[in-house]
């Protein structure tokens, strides 16, 4: 898989919640990690792009009225 698409999905997901501090806090990853993975320096592992993916999916999806 193209790594910029794990780094765009996680910039995504930080924009959806706030920044990347936010992020870092909903991903349970330390600092040190989600800089180096938004930074496309290292490679997020699979599971951290999958819950961040799902962030991104569920705000793309609209909410149905009441």
């Amino acid at each position: 898989m193209d790594k910029s698409v794990r780094v765009l999905t996680l910039r995504r997901a930080a924009q959806i919640l706030g920044g990347p501090a936010q992020l870092r806090t909903y991903l349970n990853v330390s600092a040190i990690c989600l800089a180096a993975w938004m930074s496309g320096f290292d490679t997020a592992p699979t599971y951290v792009f999958l819950k961040a993916v799902d962030l991104v999916m569920e705000e793309g999806i609209p909410k149905k009225p009441l």
